[in-house]
């Protein structure tokens, strides 16, 4: 995305003052905020940078001005990295998904690596899905509300990789310019992941078949102990909640 960091702050978790839900009191908030001459972004991630191979859930929704990206993605560089992304400036049915790289170095697009959708009948980014990416060997899926989207065995990463959420804006094509003064948010519930680590395995055994392994699959959202074998992340599960909290400014490129 590029730009200048600076002026790191608290990401705020805020009371549920809107909604007549009983279901939550609070959520995590990731901003961005157009500024003069930058644009306020807003960051968390997963400390550790190995997964290698997940399946993530997150139950979340965006608002504001246009000229934001919110961003749900697997990353270790620019050409391995799988994309959940909505721009606020898109209709609040349309979504975007990715396996980096999507171009050629002539600037052509590549075949089966991303997707502009729509989301499922009835739902919009600006409402509570659950936004889901399931990358194993060789396959990249990802859903809304557990109706699949996408699914792709092109660029599909290889290599370790950290796990990201954000919310930025920096003036240029993709995100759109935001006007100065405005601001968008992405609104965080939950984040529920099952994954690999390298450098380390699970297997089952038979003096180990009862080995307890967590659920994300029967209650989303509630992690639950559930009896069998590994399944194929093999096996690494965490109700994520998220190590580094951050945000920073980000410099707009000259008009």
């Amino acid at each position: 995305m590029g730009g200048r960091l600076e002026h790191p702050s608290p990401v705020p978790k805020r009371k549920n003052s809107t909604d007549s839900s009983r279901d939550y009191t609070t959520y995590l908030t990731l901003s961005t905020t157009r500024l003069q001459s930058s644009q306020q972004a807003g960051e968390v991630y997963y400390k550790p940078t190995n997964l290698s191979h997940a399946s993530i859930r997150v139950l979340a929704r965006v608002s504001g001005a246009p000229g934001a990206v919110a961003g749900i993605f697997t990353y270790c560089n620019d050409t391995t990295e799988s994309d959940i992304e909505i721009l606020s400036r898109d209709p609040a049915t349309s979504i975007h998904y990715s396996n980096q790289p999507t171009t050629t170095g002539s600037g052509a697009t590549v075949p089966g690596s991303t997707w502009n959708a729509s989301m499922p009948s009835g739902a919009s980014w600006t409402s509570w899905n659950v936004h889901r990416l399931d990358w194993i060997p060789g396959r990249s899926a990802w859903y809304v509300n557990g109706v699949q989207m996408a699914i792709t065995t092109v660029n599909v990463p290889r290599t370790p990789s950290a796990f990201i959420l954000n919310m930025w804006g920096n003036g240029n094509a993709w995100s759109g310019v935001m006007d100065v003064g405005a601001g968008a948010e992405l609104q965080i519930q939950w984040v529920e992941m099952a994954f690999n680590v390298s450098g380390q395995a699970a297997t089952t055994s038979a003096s180990n078949s009862n080995a307890v392994v967590c659920s994300v699959d029967k209650v989303v959202g509630t992690p639950m102990a559930a009896e069998g074998a590994v399944t194929i992340w093999a096996y690494g599960t965490s109700l994520m909640w998220l190590s580094l909290w951050l945000t920073t400014c980000m410099s707009l490129p000259n008009a």
